[in-house]
């Protein structure tokens, strides 16, 4: 679903 990759992609970028 696309939330679930919005959602990887804003803890992919929290991470940096």
């Amino acid at each position: 679903i696309k939330e679930e990759l919005l959602r990887e992609t804003i803890n992919t970028l929290n991470k940096q």
